[in-house]
């Protein structure tokens, strides 16, 4: 019976931590359809604000042309910001109605992260920030080990208070090729702007 108590004050103490931000967390989640020349890619973003929504660069980029069509949860989106150099990419979509996002300090080597994704199917991972990856060469990045596959790039990075840290970019490999964390594009409030 006393193990039954401490293991219910203990799940009771990881919900309370993560508090009411993980609600919003997945209301603020949603998939990014792009329609190429070459065929459909999807990926994941973040709104950020009335009518805006974050991704990653590479989600909206075609191979073989610009996209024909890029669509969020039914809306139909436009870029209005590209930083291919950060993998960082703002769209319009008109009709999404949100209160600005908070954005959280760069977090620290060690320090609790999640990610939602919505694609492909809604998620959520938790990881830490680890120190960066031999041969990556990638400045600012953050390194993480929550788990990252295909689909969820775009998808955001947050911290533990539920602050927006990141836009998750790209998943990394162990050395026997099994998925065993992420990279993030840290968010900078200039580029939200």
């Amino acid at each position: 019976m006393i193990r039954f108590i401490i293991l219910l004050a203990t799940l009771a103490g990881c919900a309370s931590s993560l508090g009411l931000h993980v609600r919003d967390q997945y209301k603020r989640t949603v998939r990014v359809f792009v329609d190429c020349p070459e065929g459909v890619g999807v990926g994941s973003g973040v709104v950020v604000r009335d009518n805006t929504v974050a991704t990653a660069s590479h989600v909206i980029t075609c191979e073989q042309g610009p996209p024909e069509a890029i669509v969020i949860e039914g809306y139909s989106a436009v870029v209005t910001r590209d930083v291919p150099s950060e993998d960082l990419a703002l769209l319009r979509v008109d009709g999404f109605q949100a209160p600005p996002i908070v954005l959280g300090p760069r977090p620290e080597v060690g320090a609790r992260v999640c990610h939602t994704h919505a694609h492909p199917r809604s998620g959520r991972s938790c990881g830490e920030v680890i120190p960066a990856q031999p041969g990556v060469a990638v400045k600012g990045t953050l390194f993480h080990t929550a788990t990252t596959d295909t689909g969820n790039s775009g998808g955001p990075l947050w911290d533990d208070a539920g602050r927006l840290v990141g836009i998750t970019t790209h998943w990394i490999a162990c050395n026997n090729s099994q998925i065993c964390g992420g990279r993030a594009t840290p968010i900078r409030a200039e580029v939200l702007k």
